[in-house]
Protein backbone atom coordinates (compact mmCIF):
# COMPACT_ATOMS: atom_id res chain seq x y z
CA UNK A 1 0.00 0.00 0.00
CA UNK A 2 1.24 3.18 -0.90
CA UNK A 3 0.84 6.40 1.09
CA UNK A 4 -0.87 9.62 -0.49
CA UNK A 5 2.38 11.67 1.16
CA UNK A 6 5.83 10.88 2.43
CA UNK A 7 5.87 10.21 6.24
CA UNK A 8 6.61 7.23 8.94
CA UNK A 9 4.53 4.42 10.98
CA UNK A 10 4.63 5.14 14.50
CA UNK A 11 3.40 3.49 17.37
CA UNK A 12 1.10 4.36 20.55
CA UNK A 13 1.52 2.56 23.01
CA UNK A 14 -1.34 3.40 24.83
CA UNK A 15 -3.35 2.30 22.18
CA UNK A 16 -0.91 -0.30 20.77
CA UNK A 17 -1.63 0.53 18.06
CA UNK A 18 0.27 2.25 14.69
CA UNK A 19 -0.86 5.64 12.76
CA UNK A 20 1.06 7.23 9.83
CA UNK A 21 2.61 10.37 9.97
CA UNK A 22 3.57 12.59 6.92
CA UNK A 23 6.96 14.12 7.28
CA UNK A 24 7.47 17.92 7.83
CA UNK A 25 7.23 20.06 4.42
CA UNK A 26 8.60 23.67 4.20
CA UNK A 27 6.47 26.17 2.32
CA UNK A 28 8.17 29.20 1.46
CA UNK A 29 5.86 32.46 1.11
CA UNK A 30 6.80 35.92 0.54
CA UNK A 31 9.49 37.27 3.21
CA UNK A 32 7.83 39.28 6.34
CA UNK A 33 3.99 38.78 4.91
CA UNK A 34 1.62 37.43 7.77
CA UNK A 35 -2.01 36.99 8.10
CA UNK A 36 -4.31 34.06 7.73
CA UNK A 37 -4.44 31.98 4.53
CA UNK A 38 -7.80 32.77 3.05
CA UNK A 39 -6.98 30.28 -0.02
CA UNK A 40 -4.39 28.02 -1.37
CA UNK A 41 -4.12 27.63 -5.34
CA UNK A 42 -2.57 24.42 -5.57
CA UNK A 43 1.19 24.47 -6.46
CA UNK A 44 0.82 27.89 -7.29
CA UNK A 45 0.57 30.40 -4.16
CA UNK A 46 -1.77 31.68 -1.11
CA UNK A 47 -4.20 34.17 -0.66
CA UNK A 48 -3.16 35.90 2.59
CA UNK A 49 -5.59 38.30 4.60
CA UNK A 50 -3.38 40.83 6.35
CA UNK A 51 -3.19 44.08 7.73
CA UNK A 52 -0.97 47.07 6.17
CA UNK A 53 0.23 50.20 6.95
CA UNK A 54 0.04 52.34 3.96
CA UNK A 55 2.45 55.84 3.13
CA UNK A 56 0.74 57.84 0.71
CA UNK A 57 2.66 59.22 -2.23
CA UNK A 58 2.78 62.81 -3.42
CA UNK A 59 3.32 61.94 -7.11
CA UNK A 60 3.79 58.29 -8.66
CA UNK A 61 3.78 56.51 -12.13
CA UNK A 62 1.10 54.29 -12.82
CA UNK A 63 2.64 50.75 -11.76
CA UNK A 64 2.26 47.89 -9.78
CA UNK A 65 5.24 46.30 -8.37
CA UNK A 66 6.15 43.97 -5.47
CA UNK A 67 9.08 42.50 -3.71
CA UNK A 68 11.47 42.92 -1.32
CA UNK A 69 12.20 46.67 0.05
CA UNK A 70 15.90 47.62 0.52
CA UNK A 71 16.22 50.72 2.71
CA UNK A 72 19.23 53.06 1.96
CA UNK A 73 20.28 55.71 4.95
CA UNK A 74 19.58 59.47 3.71
CA UNK A 75 23.34 59.66 1.83
CA UNK A 76 24.93 62.47 -0.15
CA UNK A 77 24.43 62.15 -3.89
CA UNK A 78 27.19 60.22 -4.35
CA UNK A 79 26.96 57.69 -1.72
CA UNK A 80 23.74 56.66 -3.87
CA UNK A 81 25.50 55.63 -6.70
CA UNK A 82 27.74 53.61 -4.76
CA UNK A 83 24.79 51.92 -2.64
CA UNK A 84 23.17 51.21 -5.87
CA UNK A 85 26.29 49.90 -7.29
CA UNK A 86 27.49 48.12 -4.24
CA UNK A 87 25.39 47.47 -1.74
CA UNK A 88 22.80 45.58 -3.31
CA UNK A 89 23.96 42.19 -4.22
CA UNK A 90 20.90 41.21 -6.05
CA UNK A 91 18.91 43.85 -7.63
CA UNK A 92 16.43 42.41 -9.81
CA UNK A 93 12.42 43.19 -9.07
CA UNK A 94 13.40 44.76 -5.68
CA UNK A 95 12.04 48.34 -4.14
CA UNK A 96 14.26 51.00 -3.17
CA UNK A 97 14.17 53.70 -1.09
CA UNK A 98 17.53 55.87 -2.50
CA UNK A 99 17.25 58.60 0.00
CA UNK A 100 16.35 62.01 -0.59
CA UNK A 101 16.34 62.57 -4.20
CA UNK A 102 15.82 60.22 -7.25
CA UNK A 103 17.46 62.26 -10.02
CA UNK A 104 17.91 60.89 -13.58
CA UNK A 105 21.32 59.49 -13.35
CA UNK A 106 19.77 57.16 -10.21
CA UNK A 107 17.01 56.35 -12.37
CA UNK A 108 19.30 55.33 -15.26
CA UNK A 109 21.57 53.38 -12.84
CA UNK A 110 18.18 51.52 -11.53
CA UNK A 111 16.49 50.95 -14.57
CA UNK A 112 20.03 48.95 -15.45
CA UNK A 113 20.30 47.02 -12.15
CA UNK A 114 16.38 45.94 -13.00
CA UNK A 115 14.96 47.51 -10.13
CA UNK A 116 11.31 47.36 -10.50
CA UNK A 117 10.20 50.54 -8.57
CA UNK A 118 12.27 53.58 -6.83
CA UNK A 119 10.83 55.69 -3.87
CA UNK A 120 12.63 58.68 -2.61
CA UNK A 121 11.98 62.02 -0.44
CA UNK A 122 11.87 64.08 -3.87
CA UNK A 123 12.40 64.01 -7.65
CA UNK A 124 12.89 66.44 -10.91
CA UNK A 125 10.41 66.43 -14.19
CA UNK A 126 12.94 64.57 -15.85
CA UNK A 127 13.81 61.35 -13.48
CA UNK A 128 9.92 61.31 -13.34
CA UNK A 129 9.33 61.33 -17.12
CA UNK A 130 12.02 59.17 -17.67
CA UNK A 131 10.27 56.40 -15.32
CA UNK A 132 7.53 56.79 -16.99
CA UNK A 133 9.08 56.27 -20.50
CA UNK A 134 10.58 52.91 -19.23
CA UNK A 135 7.80 51.70 -16.63
CA UNK A 136 9.79 51.70 -13.56
CA UNK A 137 7.98 52.73 -10.66
CA UNK A 138 8.57 56.54 -9.06
CA UNK A 139 7.26 57.12 -5.50
CA UNK A 140 7.88 60.45 -4.16
CA UNK A 141 6.96 60.95 -0.80
CA UNK A 142 7.27 64.69 -0.01
CA UNK A 143 7.42 66.45 -3.79
CA UNK A 144 9.68 67.86 -6.82
CA UNK A 145 12.80 69.62 -6.72
CA UNK A 146 15.03 68.99 -4.29
CA UNK A 147 13.31 67.66 -0.78
CA UNK A 148 14.03 65.91 1.71
CA UNK A 149 11.92 63.15 3.17
CA UNK A 150 10.15 63.58 6.73
CA UNK A 151 12.00 61.73 9.25
CA UNK A 152 8.97 59.94 10.72
CA UNK A 153 8.88 58.71 7.09
CA UNK A 154 11.80 57.55 6.85
CA UNK A 155 12.10 55.78 10.26
CA UNK A 156 8.61 54.04 9.62
CA UNK A 157 10.30 52.59 6.29
CA UNK A 158 13.17 51.86 7.57
CA UNK A 159 11.38 49.82 10.44
CA UNK A 160 10.17 47.68 7.93
CA UNK A 161 13.20 47.30 5.67
CA UNK A 162 13.70 43.97 3.69
CA UNK A 163 10.30 43.30 3.95
CA UNK A 164 7.77 42.11 0.85
CA UNK A 165 5.55 45.65 0.48
CA UNK A 166 3.38 46.72 -2.38
CA UNK A 167 3.42 49.50 -4.86
CA UNK A 168 0.31 50.68 -6.02
CA UNK A 169 1.49 53.65 -7.93
CA UNK A 170 -2.07 54.03 -9.69
CA UNK A 171 -3.34 54.40 -6.04
CA UNK A 172 -0.73 56.40 -4.88
CA UNK A 173 0.48 54.56 -2.11
CA UNK A 174 3.59 51.94 -0.69
CA UNK A 175 1.60 49.07 0.82
CA UNK A 176 3.57 47.44 3.95
CA UNK A 177 2.09 43.83 5.53
CA UNK A 178 2.30 44.12 9.17
CA UNK A 179 2.56 41.52 11.72
CA UNK A 180 -0.07 40.75 14.45
CA UNK A 181 2.06 41.51 17.22
CA UNK A 182 2.90 44.94 15.67
CA UNK A 183 -0.75 46.65 15.78
CA UNK A 184 0.27 48.66 18.69
CA UNK A 185 4.43 49.53 16.83
CA UNK A 186 2.11 50.32 13.76
CA UNK A 187 -0.15 52.72 15.34
CA UNK A 188 2.54 54.63 17.52
CA UNK A 189 4.65 54.70 14.24
CA UNK A 190 1.27 56.22 11.70
CA UNK A 191 0.41 58.56 14.37
CA UNK A 192 2.32 61.47 13.07
CA UNK A 193 1.00 60.99 9.89
CA UNK A 194 -2.83 60.79 10.78
CA UNK A 195 -2.00 63.33 13.18
CA UNK A 196 -0.86 65.38 9.97
CA UNK A 197 -4.08 64.54 8.01
CA UNK A 198 -6.19 65.88 10.72
CA UNK A 199 -4.51 69.22 10.94
CA UNK A 200 -6.76 71.66 9.02
CA UNK A 201 -5.92 72.72 5.84
CA UNK A 202 -3.47 75.23 4.91
CA UNK A 203 -5.64 76.98 3.06
CA UNK A 204 -3.37 79.73 0.38
CA UNK A 205 -4.74 82.70 -1.91
CA UNK A 206 -4.18 82.42 -5.37
CA UNK A 207 -3.17 85.66 -6.96
CA UNK A 208 -1.92 87.57 -10.02
CA UNK A 209 1.77 87.58 -10.19
CA UNK A 210 2.66 84.48 -7.22
CA UNK A 211 5.18 82.21 -8.63
CA UNK A 212 4.36 78.23 -9.39
CA UNK A 213 5.15 74.95 -10.39
CA UNK A 214 2.99 73.28 -12.65
CA UNK A 215 2.20 70.02 -12.70
CA UNK A 216 -0.26 69.10 -15.97
CA UNK A 217 1.07 68.30 -19.04
CA UNK A 218 2.43 69.57 -21.71
CA UNK A 219 4.17 72.01 -18.97
CA UNK A 220 4.74 69.01 -16.28
CA UNK A 221 7.58 70.68 -14.20
CA UNK A 222 7.86 74.13 -15.39
CA UNK A 223 7.71 77.33 -13.46
CA UNK A 224 6.30 80.44 -14.22
CA UNK A 225 4.11 83.58 -12.96
CA UNK A 226 0.30 83.88 -12.68
CA UNK A 227 -0.97 85.84 -14.98
CA UNK A 228 -4.70 85.81 -14.07
CA UNK A 229 -7.13 83.47 -11.98
CA UNK A 230 -10.63 82.10 -12.51
CA UNK A 231 -13.07 80.23 -10.49
CA UNK A 232 -11.44 76.66 -11.55
CA UNK A 233 -8.25 77.05 -13.34
CA UNK A 234 -5.32 79.60 -13.12
CA UNK A 235 -3.42 81.17 -16.59
CA UNK A 236 0.45 81.04 -16.22
CA UNK A 237 3.13 82.89 -18.52
CA UNK A 238 6.21 81.21 -18.94
CA UNK A 239 9.18 83.25 -19.45
CA UNK A 240 9.57 84.44 -22.63
CA UNK A 241 6.91 82.59 -24.22
CA UNK A 242 4.10 84.36 -25.72
CA UNK A 243 0.45 83.91 -24.19
CA UNK A 244 -0.63 82.89 -21.09
CA UNK A 245 -1.73 78.66 -20.20
CA UNK A 246 -4.58 77.49 -18.59
CA UNK A 247 -3.80 75.14 -15.81
CA UNK A 248 -6.76 73.35 -13.68
CA UNK A 249 -6.98 72.99 -10.07
CA UNK A 250 -5.39 71.97 -8.54
CA UNK A 251 -2.19 70.85 -10.73
CA UNK A 252 0.51 73.50 -9.39
CA UNK A 253 2.65 74.12 -6.43
CA UNK A 254 2.76 77.92 -5.48
CA UNK A 255 6.58 78.91 -4.57
CA UNK A 256 7.54 80.86 -2.05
Amino acid sequence: MLAEAPGYMSFDETSQEYFYEEMPVKYTLLSGVWGEVQDIVPESSVLIKTKVTEIDLVAATNTFAFGELVVFPNPTEILEKYYLENFIKTTQGKIVYVGHNADLEIMNKANDLKISAVIAGSADPASFSYAKSVNLGLGVLSGFGKLETPDFIYRLINSVAYRHVFFHGDLGVLRIPMASNEGKLSEEKTQPVLKRKALPKVVKKVVKGQVVQVLQKPHFGKIGLIDRVTGSSIFVRFGNELGAVEIDVPNFYIIE
